[in-house]
């Protein structure tokens, strides 16, 4: 509304003019609705295909991501699928480094082995001399004893250099522990078949992603030293356990009906090369072998009391490699 005041002929006169706005609100409304009805899936749309052309765009650096995980669970050796150009440069390195790693592991492994086996040929000619006649017994025994420590110690690192290598791609690179325990408990029987043991298996029966080698040599020293220790019964124990925040793991417990470990014994165990009864055949508790895996691999070694057999209980975790938790049957 318009108002304008005047004088006229001596009169004061105000001249009002109005007009119904209510008409053009309406449309105004209506044109804001329109528009909106318009824009609105308008832009949505526009969106979704910025959505779609990012995720386009980006789906080769999550093959990438993804082939990388399986590099590091040890079922690839290279990255070997299609890259952005602009991300090639860095993948050609990344394959590089693992050539050069893979590379420096296989010459540092030939060279573990060529020391290994140049020593035994002498070490067995020094333990042919402590045998000649008219050596003091005290220095045989000694020679004896020096001379199996120093093989010992040749035989571990060997083992360490084959588990050090790359994490084997192939058959290898699975290990089904339904499928391979049934023979390894008729193995355990058959040496300890004096005792008559029991043996209990409680494990998954389909693939996990360990080397198969590695599973039997930790699996077969843990049960073989609860068998030396136990009574009647043994159990071997494996199942996969989520963590929170982290990969899950693989959950192995072997436990005996044995005499156990006292508290102090205990606390000595995690030390390397204790033994705690020098009687016993082979190496004891020491589990030199079992730990040198369970480090390699990323895992723990702990050892406790079994609640329900009352011996001793040795505890190994050891985490699934990449995002390889779940596998299917072997």
């Amino acid at each position: 509304m318009l108002a304008r005041s005047s004088v006229v002929q001596g009169r004061p006169v105000t001249l009002l003019v109005a007009e119904d706005m209510s008409l053009a609100r309406q449309e105004i409304w209506e044109t804001g609705l329109l528009s909106l009805a318009v824009f609105a899936p308008l832009l949505a749309l526009a969106l979704l295909l910025q959505g779609l052309a990012v995720s386009r765009a980006l789906a080769p650096l999550r093959r990438v991501r993804d082939e990388l995980a399986e590099v590091g669970a040890g079922h690839l050796a290279r990255i070997q699928g299609p890259v952005p150009r602009e991300v090639r440069p860095l993948v050609d390195e990344v394959n590089r480094l693992l050539v050069l790693l893979e590379q420096r592991v296989r010459q540092s492994r030939t060279a573990v082995g060529n020391l290994a086996h140049a020593l035994k040929t002498p070490l067995a000619v020094l333990l042919q001399a402590g045998e000649a006649p008219g050596v003091p017994e005290t220095l045989r025994e000694a020679v004896r004893a020096q001379a199996g420590a120093i093989h010992e110690r040749i035989d571990r690192e060997l083992r360490r250099a084959r588990l050090a290598g790359p994490g084997g791609h192939g058959a290898g690179a699975h290990f089904n522990p339904g499928a391979e325990l049934p023979a390894l408990v008729r193995m355990l029987k058959s040496v300890h078949h004096e005792k008559a043991l029991g043996i209990e298996v409680q494990a998954p029966d389909r693939r996990l992603p360990f080397d198969r080698e590695d599973m039997l040599e930790l699996l077969g020293n843990l049960a073989d030293n609860a068998c030396k220790w136990a009574h009647q019964r043994v159990r071997i124990e494996l199942s996969e356990r989520p963590v929170r925040g982290e990969r899950p793991v693989l959950a192995i417990r072997v436990s005996d009906d044995g005499p156990g470990c006292s508290d102090d014994a205990l606390a000595k165990l995690p030390a390397r090369g204790v033994r705690l009864d020098e009687s016993r055949s082979g190496h004891g508790l020491g589990l030199t072998i079992v730990r040198d895996i369970a480090e390699l691999l990323g895992g723990t070694l702990a050892f406790g009391r079994s609640q329900e057999l009352g011996g001793l209980e040795v505890r190994v975790d050891l985490p699934f490699p990449g995002d390889a938790s779940r596998h299917g049957p072997g």
